[in-house]
């Protein structure tokens, strides 16, 4: 019966998350936390551990040791623009209770047209944020799974969006080899903005 719950809805929720052609919104969710992640090129989703995991595959949450951790992380990107992210983890009911933000910051930006290109004096934002509210817990000794619901918001100017979206992670430890794992993670699911 659990199975068959389980598969009514993903299929409920998979109508919802299929974007149109040409569309996609959140695309900032799409530059990952952590600096370990950058410099693997972006293949850490077995291997997710500490605090960045909850960016990358949530079931990594269940590597942090059994008390409260805090990280931040500031980068200056490109055309002035920053990316912001902090995490939060702490033990709760047998698991790993996360909190996280991501924010890609414009900084100001001078209103231009066709007949001022130099400015009008009027200045306007892109600003795009994301907070999400994570659970692990390890299911065996060998398996771990992890969710990570997420509100996002985007704005441009006087324009916004908002909208849901879920993470869901799993990681299987072999036991071959010194440290051989697999793991799986549908990152950013939700509907259109």
């Amino acid at each position: 019966m659990k199975k068959v719950v389980l598969l009514f809805i993903l299929i409920a929720f998979a109508n919802y998350s299929l974007a149109g052609t040409g569309s996609a919104g959140a695309q900032f969710l799409q530059i990952g936390g952590g600096t370990r992640a950058q410099g693997m090129g972006s293949a850490y989703t077995a291997y997710a551990n500490g605090l960045d995991a909850i960016f990358w595959n949530p079931a990594g949450l269940m590597s942090i040791p059994n008390n409260t951790h805090v990280g931040f992380s500031h980068l200056d990107y490109f055309a002035g623009m920053s990316y912001e992210n902090f995490a939060l983890s702490m033990p709760l009911m047998g698991g790993v209770l996360g909190l996280s933000g991501i924010a890609l910051l414009s900084g100001e930006i001078e209103v231009t047209t066709v007949t001022d290109p130099e400015g009008t004096g009027e200045k306007y934002d892109a600003n795009d944020y994301a907070v999400g509210l994570s659970y692990a817990r390890n299911m065996t000794d060998k398996f771990a799974i992890g969710v990570t619901l997420k509100f996002v918001n985007q704005n441009l100017a006087d324009a916004s969006a908002t909208g849901l979206a879920i993470d869901i992670g799993a990681t299987y430890k072999t036991g071959l080899l010194k440290n051989l794992r697999f793991g799986f993670a549908i990152l950013n699911f939700g509907p259109d903005l």
